[in-house]
């Protein structure tokens, strides 16, 4: 009997295993559009992000974000202007990259990333990257970069 349950609980185990990770981002949101800040002059706020014009700040809470294939082809998902900041809050924020030739972030110049939570990119671009065309990057937390 022991041997019954043990089979069924590997075999449950091998085919969660063998599923895509897009059935489990079924609460991510779809991002066919970039979020560009470089000319956002009021504060605005969406699912899990908020800007903070004045301060040139975004703020990434429970931040679950995916680009489709094929959507904004060499553009990036994340536009940001010169002297911004990333403030990352919760273990709960992950941007999806599908497409094939998509950056995550692009500042116009220098970048800080802070706060206490992480901040998971995933892409499947080889020839595009997580963070573009920074000039300095100041970070106080750990980044995670998946390929």
């Amino acid at each position: 009997m022991n041997k019954k349950i043990f089979c069924g609980v590997l075999a449950t185990a091998v085919l969660l295993g063998a599923c895509p990770t897009a059935v489990f981002a079924a609460d991510m949101t779809t991002l066919d559009k970039s979020l560009d800040f470089r000319n956002m002059t009021e504060n605005a706020s969406g699912d899990g992000w908020e800007w903070n014009a004045r301060a040139q700040k975004l703020t990434l809470k429970d931040f679950q974000m995916s680009v489709p294939h094929d959507e904004l082809e060499e553009k990036a998902a994340i536009y940001l202007p010169e002297e911004s900041s990333i403030k990352v809050s919760g273990d709960n924020n992950h941007l999806e990259i599908n497409s094939i030739s998509c950056d995550a972030f692009y500042c116009e110049g220098d970048l800080e990333i802070s706060g206490s939570g992480t901040l998971e990119i995933t892409t499947k671009s080889y020839i595009f990257s997580q963070i573009k065309k920074v000039q300095k990057l100041w970070h106080k937390q750990k980044l995670t970069q998946n390929k």
